[in-house]
């Protein structure tokens, strides 16, 4: 679905409307837009021209705002959307269920990601600990009996109140949760993240329920997912980029502490 300007002229309804809908749409979409709230919400992927070419950012709004910080409209959307995911974590968290859907789905750890890493960035913290008090919630439910990192499983996801799905393991919620954890050790140097974020790595390797790696030391390529009882036997670009994704934060969190290098936040 290839769309252009798609929030212009609309009004309140229709303009909520249309985000929920795209935001749940199945198939590949492509939006051409200057609204870059709706850009953060229904892509996984930004693209801008900045000095007359198209360049990624992987890093959405915060990359942008690290290259061009007096950008005010994007800091007036980092600070809405950031306060539209608290407002939503005080409507739908307790005691029991610190998170903020009625569901843990997909791509996971990407939500207190971006609180630690607004929080750190806008000097919030109540934001900040909100990300860190979140993704510790989300580690603990996402640890097996056994020690090892067992990601929510797409095969159902974990409603609140229902039974969590444990099958099919998606490589992306390895890669998302490795990078969350050390966006938490650069904001508070507690080496707890590191561990949970190898402990997220080693699931590549074999550590995770079937004892089996996903990644493919022949192909260079990663598996697309961990069924009941096998490996998928696709290797896909979304799965395999995840690994080296993982792979290249993990060699850089390494580095770091090899050399003694003090964590950004401190």
């Amino acid at each position: 679905l290839l769309l252009d300007e798609p929030t212009n002229d609309v009004d309140t309804d229709m303009l909520t409307a249309t985000e929920d809908l795209l935001d749940s749409w199945p198939g590949t979409l492509i939006v051409v837009s200057h609204d870059r709230y709706l850009l953060e919400r229904v892509t996984d992927q930004q693209y801008a021209i900045l000095d007359g070419r198209l360049r990624h950012l992987p890093g959405g709004i915060d990359e942008y705002l690290r290259r061009f910080s007096g950008d005010r409209r994007a800091n007036q959307i980092r600070e809405s959307l950031t306060a539209k995911l608290m407002q939503r974590y005080a409507d739908a968290a307790t005691d029991e269920w610190q998170w903020f859907e009625e569901v843990v789905s997909y791509a996971n750890a990407k939500l207190p990601h971006a609180m630690i890493l607004s929080g750190r960035c806008m000097n919030n913290g109540a934001m900040l600990e909100l990300g860190l008090k979140t993704l510790r919630w989300l580690i603990k439910i996402q640890t097996s009996d056994a020690g090892s990192f067992r990601p929510i499983g797409s095969n159902g996801f974990y409603p609140r109140g229902k039974e969590r799905a444990v099958f099919d393991q998606q490589p992306i919620e390895a890669q998302v949760t490795i990078s969350a954890c050390i966006e938490a050790y650069q904001a508070t140097g507690d080496m707890f993240w590191v561990t949970e974020a190898r402990r997220a790595f080693e699931w590549f390797l074999g550590r995770n329920d079937l004892g089996l790696a996903l990644y493919d030391s022949t192909t260079g390529g990663c598996r697309d997912g961990l069924h009941v009882d096998r490996l998928s036997q696709n290797q896909g670009a979304e799965s395999t980029l995840a690994f080296l994704l993982a792979l290249a934060e993990m060699q850089a969190l390494q580095n770091t502490i090899i050399s003694f290098k003090e964590p950004v936040g401190k």
